[in-house]
């Protein structure tokens, strides 16, 4: 079978592999699930910079008339690449609502000398420094996708030499 789409599920596959938050996943239903990662994918979309695919170009998800789930897909095969970019960007998506949670934003008080306030600013900040590594991490790695290409045979080649134009 010789689709021309990358399903959703693809990228879903990547992101999860990256959350080791396994409660994410474990407190939800199949559906509930599916519908927030499409959620986070799609926060997440606008993020990657000059992709060699048509970006938009994708159908979400939907219920058929039997309720069930069916699953969403770019329009175009994307390369591991393009699949890591948008799991990664996922990933960024995620934190920033991890960072964002009124968790998080409300200040907690603590009877137990074990605790301290300072410990959940701590906590903040250390996922607010991972996120900020995801998002270099990022824009390195849409960098170096968007300077090479991969020929016929499998091999990458740099796409350098396009920028400096033709030789005369």
């Amino acid at each position: 079978m010789n689709e021309n789409k990358t399903y959703f599920s693809t990228i879903y596959s990547n992101f999860l592999s990256k959350v080791t938050d396994e409660m994410y996943a474990e407190t939800w239903t199949e559906a509930d699930l599916k519908r927030d990662l499409e959620s986070i994918l799609m926060s997440a979309i606008p993020n990657f910079s000059f992709p060699k695919f048509p970006l938009y170009d994708f159908k979400r998800s939907t219920e058929d008339e039997n309720g069930d789930m069916v699953e969403g897909y770019f329009n175009s095969v994307l390369s591991l690449d393009e699949i890591v970019i948008l799991s990664n960007l996922m990933m960024t998506e995620w934190l920033t609502r991890q960072i964002m949670t009124t968790e998080n934003i409300r200040q907690k008080v603590y009877s137990s000398s074990d605790f301290k306030v300072s410990s959940q600013a701590n906590h903040l900040d250390k996922l607010k420094k991972l996120r900020d590594a995801y998002v270099a991490e990022n824009k390195a790695n849409q960098k170096m996708y968007g300077r090479r290409e991969i020929t016929a045979e499998g091999r990458v080649k740099t796409t350098l030499s396009k920028l400096a134009g033709e030789p005369r």
